[in-house]
C-alpha cells in the first residue's frame, strides 16, 4: 500500500503546524470512489515518545476533525503547535476505517516525517507567541 499522507519528505519541528490528507485511492485502491463506503475513519498520528494526535470523522468528543474535501475523496487534517510541542522522531499513521457492512481494517504507516526538536519553538509556544 501507498504511503498515505500527501506531503513531502521532511523535516519539521516542534511546534510546526503539519497538514496532512488521506486520498481514498490510497486506502481503497479503485474501486471505490469515495469516502462514503467508510462511515468511521479514525487516524492516530505519534511518534515513538510522544502524545498521540486523534482526529475521526465527523464531531466526537477527543477527536479532532477529518475535513473532507467537496467530492468526498480527500479527507484533511492538521497537527497543531500543541499537538507537536511534545513529539519527536518518525512521525507515524495508524488508521482505523470500518466499512458499511462493519468490517474494520487497520493500517500502519511510516509518513516520511520526522520531527524534531527545538527548544526555541517551545519557548516561543510556552511565551504565546508565534514564530
Amino acid at each position: 500500500m501507498a504511503a498515505l499522507l500527501q506531503f513531502k519528505t521532511m523535516t519539521y519541528y516542534q511546534g510546526d503546524d503539519i497538514n496532512f490528507s488521506i486520498d481514498i485511492k490510497q486506502v481503497a485502491g479503485n474501486d471505490i470512489t469515495d469516502w462514503s463506503f467508510f462511515p468511521s475513519v479514525v487516524v492516530y498520528l505519534y511518534t515513538h515518545q510522544s502524545y498521540i494526535a486523534k482526529f475521526k470523522n465527523g464531531t466526537n468528543a477527543g477527536y479532532e476533525s477529518l475535513v473532507l474535501n467537496s467530492d468526498a475523496t480527500t479527507y484533511s487534517g492538521k497537527l497543531t503547535p500543541e499537538q507537536t510541542r511534545n513529539m519527536k522522531g518518525a512521525l507515524r499513521m495508524s488508521m482505523r476505517v470500518t466499512d458499511e457492512a462493519g468490517d474494520i481494517s487497520t493500517k500502519e504507516i511510516e509518513t516520511g516525517i520526522r520531527i524534531a526538536e527545538t527548544p526555541i519553538k517551545y519557548e516561543q509556544h510556552e511565551q504565546g507567541r508565534s514564530i
